[in-house]
């Protein structure tokens, strides 16, 4: 098993010992998050807070001289749409309820 594996492994184990679940979901995909969301919703009885705390950076050593915009453009994906698309789901839910 590669260190990465090893690491995500390890993490996942943590998460289940302290809060007993996991999600993998894709946070940009409006779908998936609006399914997780009403899960936890269903599952705890409501939806009272959303804190969104995660984001990912570029693993490529690079300069602003030689950025690769694609790789730029992946990490705003990520970073700026899944955390509106989080809070736009999360914020439907509470009105709803």
């Amino acid at each position: 098993m590669k260190q990465t594996g090893k690491n995500l492994s390890y993490f996942l184990d943590l998460i289940l010992s302290y809060y007993g679940m996991w999600h993998l979901l894709k946070w940009t995909d409006e779908e998936q998050v609006a399914a997780m969301i009403e899960w936890t919703a269903m599952t705890y009885g409501g939806l009272d807070v959303m804190f969104s705390n995660a984001g990912i950076i570029s693993g490529l050593p690079q300069t602003a001289l030689d950025l690769d915009l694609s790789e730029y453009d992946r990490v705003m994906r990520v970073n700026a749409r899944g955390m509106v698309v989080c809070v736009k789901q999360s914020a439907r839910k509470m009105v709803e309820m």
